[in-house]
């Protein structure tokens, strides 16, 4: 049975946004290209001059905080303030939910070892082999809020 968890609220997505930033063309995002607010496109290259609406860019990104709303409910067994279910939102939106399915962090959220989970935050840094301070940022902010 699954446990009942917060909803995605307005605050939710203004920190998603907050931290993807939008962008309305393709880029490159680690091993293939994202658009909009961090919405993965997959590997292949998009055709030039693929162009997105602020409009869609806000459809994606409500789609892609639902999916990551989603595994948190399924996957996490113990309730969740609030606070930690939006830090929780923003980093599987961010690392991808197999990844969050494998992760310590998950599993020491299960054990309601809340600190612990906590500190798992700082070990999703990298690209590759490469710390990013972008996210050493940004997983600093979500273990912050997620303690709030």
């Amino acid at each position: 049975s699954t446990v009942k968890q917060p909803p995605i609220t307005a605050n939710t997505l203004t920190i998603i946004r907050q931290e993807e930033g939008l962008r309305l063309t393709p880029y490159r995002d680690g091993d293939g290209y994202s658009i909009g607010y961090g919405h993965y496109l997959g590997t292949k290259a998009p055709a030039p001059g693929t162009r997105i609406t602020t409009a869609q860019a806000e459809a994606y990104l409500m789609q892609d905080a639902t999916e990551a709303a989603d595994f948190i409910r399924k996957y996490v067994r113990v309730p969740l303030g609030q606070n930690q279910f939006d830090a929780l939102v923003s980093f599987v939106f961010n690392v991808g939910a197999p990844a969050f399915v494998r992760s310590t962090m998950l599993k020491r959220l299960n054990e309601k070892n809340f600190p612990a989970a906590s500190e798992q935050f700082r070990r999703w840094v990298y690209q590759g082999s490469t710390v990013l301070q972008a996210l050493v940022t940004r997983r600093a902010r979500e273990k912050t809020l997620f303690l709030a």
